[in-house]
């Protein structure tokens, strides 16, 4: 009696796929150690990005110039250096730089202005300044100080007196005809105050065309 065939037997692996058969190409992770890739596949030191790249493993952190900055603006060829600086410009005349000119013309309108403002009585204020402030360093500065100071504190002085006139009038009441007296020392004080800022400007123009101006009325206090 004969026995039936006995059906091929499943050699499949629990939850696995069957054997490759004879002739069949190999499948990656197959016949390699576990970790290491599969056969035909790059592995992962020879992809660009991991130790190939130029961005890693070179010299650029600290052996380029590239990380260093670049490298500074010198003048460009051709042009010394300073040359595109204006060279300073001649002393005006009378002076020996401008800087003393600038002080001599504060000596002169700053007399005039001072008078203005104050009726007289501190016209000698800014040429006082001057004075002090660049008279010790320049000759040229301290002979328009001095010559404004020189004219300034008599202009001042009279002024003063005139102011304490016009007081003692009004304090004095109906002692006197305050009323006539009055308005003459008023006058006397407007042509005073008008003298000195006259003079004082006229002194300024002539010290910015480097002239010393000879005030008509000057008292030697500072020479």
């Amino acid at each position: 009696m004969t026995q039936p065939p006995t059906p091929p037997r499943d050699e499949t692996p629990p939850g696995g796929s069957p054997p490759p058969g004879p002739g069949a190409p190999p499948q990656p992770g197959h016949g390699a150690p576990h970790g290491q890739p599969g056969h035909g596949q790059p592995g992962y030191g020879g992809q660009p990005g991991y130790g190939g790249q130029s961005g890693y493993g070179q010299s650029n952190y600290g052996g380029q110039s590239n990380y260093g900055g670049p490298p500074g603006y010198g003048p460009p060829p051709g042009y010394p250096p300073g040359a595109g600086q204006r060279p300073p410009g001649p002393p005006p005349p009378g002076f020996p730089s401008r800087e003393d000119r600038t002080w001599a013309l504060v000596a002169h309108f700053g007399g005039a202005a001072g008078t203005v403002i104050s009726g007289g009585v501190l016209g000698f204020v800014a040429p006082l300044i001057a004075l002090l402030g660049r008279g010790n360093q320049s000759p040229s500065v301290r002979a328009h100080a001095a010559a404004t100071v020189n004219f300034f504190v008599p202009v001042s002085g009279a002024a003063l007196i005139l102011v304490l006139a016009r007081i003692c009038l009004g304090v004095s009441g109906g002692l006197l005809p305050t009323s006539a007296v009055s308005s003459l020392l008023y006058l006397a004080q407007i042509a005073v105050v008008v003298a000195g800022a006259v003079f004082g400007i006229v002194g300024g123009i002539r010290a910015n065309d480097g002239e010393l101006f000879k005030y008509p009325v000057s008292y030697p206090f500072v020479r």
